[in-house]
């Protein structure tokens, strides 16, 4: 409803976004919320203790952090990723190589059937 309201009026609910930061001082954490309180007026509401880092989630805690993906890693998965569409469109293109060479068969036979018949009527013909 606060954002519909803030969308409607074209003023923050400011009411709301103190309670959040209410809620979020509660929590332990800290930190400044900025909003457009209304067309060309910001407004700033810190919350929490300053300089204070924010407290670690249990879920945090227990996870193992992941390094940072290297420029050279990340340069790396780019081309297996280029590999592998390289490689399924070599594969479509030698299926339809197949298909080519199918047609090129069925078509010199015929060609020779065709040639065939010539020779046939062309020798009742004599």
């Amino acid at each position: 409803l606060a954002a519909i309201y803030w969308r409607a009026s074209n003023r923050a609910p400011a009411y709301e976004l103190q309670d959040i930061s209410k809620s979020l001082e509660a929590e332990g954490w800290n930190g400044q919320l900025s909003f457009l309180l209304e067309p060309g007026k910001w407004a700033e509401v810190s919350f929490g203790a300053q300089g204070i880092e924010q407290p670690i989630s249990p879920r945090q805690a227990q996870a193992k952090p992941r390094p940072a993906k290297t420029m050279s890693r990340i340069t790396a998965e780019e081309e297996e990723a280029k590999e592998r569409e390289l490689e399924a469109k070599i594969a479509e293109k030698e299926r339809e190589l197949q298909d080519l060479r199918r047609q090129l068969g069925d078509t010199k036979a015929r060609a020779r059937r065709l040639w065939e018949a010539a020779r046939v009527e062309e020798a009742a013909a004599r």
